[in-house]
């Protein structure tokens, strides 16, 4: 037993460290770790870093860049300056203001093509036409519609076939005629006579000898011709504009000698 003692105060003994050699280990295990650096010294790092950056490239690549984003904006500020000259009511100048009034106004003319559309669906629309029959078709009261044979017989022959529409001022006229010389200028000349003011005119040939005539045209406020009359006129016109041509062939012929064979 007295030999026993010592064995077990040298084993604790040597077991032990001193204090120095912790605190010695300890230090360099805090060394060795990561420092944890909070947000806000990282963005002053990538900030401190961006200059560095930008001066490890070329000067000419530099100026490049800060030309092309010159030009960006200089276009940016024209675009905006174009687009609060049609924008009306504009209050402030400011890019976000500018955008803001530009939306409600482009959703304003939304809104009216949308009512002129519906109004153009309810609107109502007078047309009369005239075709070659047989047989004279009776005349609606209303004057909404009609297919009217004028002439009938053989004084028909060789005069067109007349459509006319109104819608309020607007006045369409189609016309399926001879392909004849003047054909053209008989009915541009007559629209024109009864008051009406041409704003377009399209002419194709349907057939070797024939012609299709569209003419778009305004009325004045004073214009009261219904649109049966307007089919009328058109109608005396190409058949006065066919007589002065049979007289006109008919003084030629008549002014050549007969040769008998």
């Amino acid at each position: 037993q007295a030999q026993s003692a010592p064995y077990y105060g040298g084993a604790s003994a040597a077991a032990l460290k001193p204090k120095q050699e912790l605190d010695a280990a300890a230090a360099a295990f805090s060394q060795a770790r990561p420092v944890k650096r909070s947000y806000d010294a990282m963005v002053a790092a990538d900030v401190a870093k961006a200059p560095a950056a930008a001066a490890s490239r070329p000067a000419s690549q530099n100026q490049e860049h800060i030309l092309a984003e010159r030009k960006r904006r200089e276009k940016l500020s024209q675009r905006f300056i174009a687009l609060s000259k049609i924008v009306p009511g504009l209050k402030k100048m400011d890019k976000a203001s500018v955008l803001g009034d530009a939306i409600k106004y482009v959703k304003q003319l939304q809104d009216q093509v949308k009512g002129l559309e519906e109004e153009a669906r309810r609107r109502p629309v007078e047309a009369a036409v005239l075709v070659k029959k047989s047989q004279l078709s009776a005349d609606d009261d209303d004057g909404s519609s009609c297919d009217e044979n004028f002439d009938g017989g053989e004084a028909t022959a060789g005069l067109p076939e007349i459509e006319a529409r109104v819608s309020e001022r607007t006045v369409l006229v189609k016309i399926h005629c001879e392909n004849r010389k003047g054909a053209l200028i008989t009915a541009l000349s007559e629209v024109e006579t009864i008051g009406l003011t041409i704003m377009n005119t399209n002419v194709l040939p349907f057939t070797s000898s024939s012609l299709d005539i569209t003419i778009m045209a305004t009325a004045g406020e004073n214009f009261s011709l219904s649109v049966k009359d307007i089919v009328k006129k058109l109608n005396q016109a190409f058949k006065l504009s066919l007589l002065e041509r049979n007289l006109r062939l008919m003084v030629l012929i008549r002014s050549f000698p007969c040769f008998c064979f």
